[in-house]
C-alpha cells in the first residue's frame, strides 16, 4: 500500500529542553481528566488533514500540535498553520550557512522534526489558508507574503520527551494535561499502513514500510489516540490508537511537546 511517510530520525542534541521544564511554566493550563481518559485534547482537533503521497508528515504533525496547543490554552483567533510552509522551511534548514546558489533543488524525501521546529522559531508559521496544501508545490518556496504574515509567530518552545516505557507514557499524559501538542515518530509496517478500526495497534513487524510522524491527542484505557494524515486509516476519519507498550518502545522516538507562539495576527 502506498502511503506518504517522511519522518527522518533526529540526531541527538544535548541542547534540547527536557519536558520537565514544560510542567513548571506558569502560562500552561492544568486540564481535568475526562470519563475513562487520562486526558483528552480531541475536542481541539478541527478539520481533517491529508498529506497524500507527499513525505510531509512532520509538517502535518507539527501543524496539528501547534493548533491544539493554542486552542487548549484558550487563545482566541488561533488558526491551523500551513503544513507545507513548515515542511519546506525545515528542509531548507539542512543547508543553513550556504549561499542560495549552493543549495540543491529540494526533493520530497521527508524532514527532521527538530529542523522543522527550529525553522518555525526563526520564520514563524503562516495559516493554512495563506499557503493551501497542494502536492504539486511541495518543493516550491512559499510566496513571500507567507513569510511576512508568519513573522509574528517566530517564537515557540519545544520540549523533548526522552523517557521510554511507562515513563514516556506518563510524561506525555502530563504534557497533554498542560495543553501541549505532542508529536512523535514511529517505524511502521504494512499492517500499520492498512490499519482500520479503533482497536489499538500493539506491535510492528520486522519489515519496515516507512517512518512516520503523528500527533497524540488523547490517552485512555492503556492506549494513546493519534491523529494521522492518511485517507481511510484508523477510525473516525483518521484517528487511531496505539497501545502503551508499543508507544513506550524503541519503535517510537523523537517525542516532542510543543508550547506554541502567539496566534496569527493577519499582518
Amino acid at each position: 500500500m502506498s502511503r506518504g511517510c517522511g519522518w527522518i530520525v533526529d540526531r541527538p542534541d544535548g541542547r534540547d529542553r527536557r519536558v520537565q521544564e514544560l510542567y513548571g511554566r506558569a502560562d500552561t493550563p492544568v486540564l481535568p481528566t475526562g470519563m475513562g481518559a487520562s486526558v483528552s485534547l480531541l475536542q481541539h482537533r478541527q478539520g481533517r488533514m491529508l498529506q497524500g503521497s507527499t513525505e510531509s508528515c512532520v509538517g502535518f504533525a507539527f501543524s496539528r500540535a501547534v493548533h491544539v496547543n493554542l486552542l487548549a490554552r484558550g487563545v482566541s483567533g488561533a488558526e491551523l498553520p500551513a503544513p507545507l510552509f513548515l515542511y519546506y522551511n525545515g528542509r531548507i534548514a539542512e543547508y543553513a550557512g550556504l549561499e542560495p546558489s549552493e543549495i540543491p533543488p529540494l526533493e520530497d524525501r521527508g524532514s527532521r522534526p527538530r529542523l522543522v521546529m527550529q525553522a518555525a522559531r526563526s520564520h514563524g508559521y503562516c495559516k493554512a489558508t495563506d499557503d493551501p496544501f497542494d502536492a504539486s508545490l511541495v518543493n516550491k518556496r512559499p510566496p513571500l507574503r507567507c513569510y511576512r504574515r508568519a513573522v509574528d509567530q517566530a517564537d515557540l518552545a519545544f520540549y523533548r520527551v526522552s523517557e521510554t516505557g511507562t515513563a514516556r507514557v506518563e510524561a506525555v499524559v502530563r504534557a497533554l494535561r498542560r495543553g501541549a501538542g505532542v508529536l512523535f515518530g514511529m517505524r511502521v509496517d504494512e499492517a500499520f499502513l492498512a490499519h482500520q478500526g479503533s482497536e489499538p495497534v500493539r506491535g510492528i513487524g520486522e519489515q519496515t514500510a516507512g517512518r512516520h510522524m503523528m500527533t497524540v491527542l488523547e490517552h485512555r484505557l492503556g492506549a494513546v489516540t493519534v491523529d494521522n494524515w492518511w485517507r481511510d486509516w484508523g477510525f473516525d476519519d483518521g484517528l487511531g490508537r496505539i497501545g502503551d507498550e508499543l508507544f513506550g518502545s524503541d519503535e517510537v522516538s523523537d517525542v516532542y511537546a510543543i508550547h506554541a507562539a502567539s496566534p496569527y495576527s493577519g499582518g
